[in-house]
């Protein structure tokens, strides 16, 4: 509740591996993991949340050297349905630091829907889910994967150059991350 003013709800935490993240469609709709412990709330409760009002998303990740990173994001939703087409406004962006490459990893993903090893809808020509072990907003693999392989040092087992694992791209020099955490709240325009 100390977070950026307060406010938050927690949409998806990860901190230790413990919790396999590599689910269903079905599994990350409807949620998996404890709320004491990692967790995916999911994408029907996050999508519901997000349409009670004008939202805002925030990423929050360390580094197994523990730098910290975030980016937020106003005006989040989950579009389409079924779909869970992911719309932010990029304008509104904020982020800290700046990544090494200028890049807003979550702003690369606006417009595309939610993946997974079951349901493939990335703009990919392989399925990013399968091939990074976790389901996720995916446009064509390797900017950013909060949900993807918890790795102990790092995943060695790159498939087309893509990064694999659990990294935000140009942040820690795209390594695998210690934790994650995803928060929603409303805010007035």
């Amino acid at each position: 509740m100390d977070t950026d003013g307060g406010g938050w709800t927690t949409i998806h935490t990860r901190f230790d591996g413990s919790t396999d993240f590599n689910r269903s469609f079905s599994e990350y709709e409807n949620g998996f993991g404890a709320v004491n412990g990692e967790y995916w709330l999911g994408l029907k409760y996050i999508q519901e949340l997000a349409d009670k009002g004008t939202n805002e998303i925030r990423l929050e990740v360390t580094s197994k050297q523990d730098e910290d990173y975030f980016e937020n994001y106003k005006d989040f939703k989950l579009l389409n349905g079924s779909d869970y087409v992911l719309s932010i406004n990029p304008d509104t962006a904020e982020s800290y630091p700046v990544l090494t490459n200028g890049f807003l990893a979550f702003a690369y993903l606006k417009g595309y829907p939610f993946s997974t090893f079951d349901r493939d809808m990335d703009a990919w020509k392989d399925n990013c889910a399968r091939l990074e072990r976790g389901g996720w907003w995916y446009r064509d693999c390797g900017s950013m994967n909060l949900n993807g392989e918890f790795c102990e040092y790092s995943c060695d087992h790159k498939t087309y150059s893509v990064e694999i694992g659990y990294y935000v791209y140009g942040f820690a020099d795209s390594k695998q991350l210690k934790t994650s955490r995803m928060l929603i709240r409303r805010y007035a325009k």
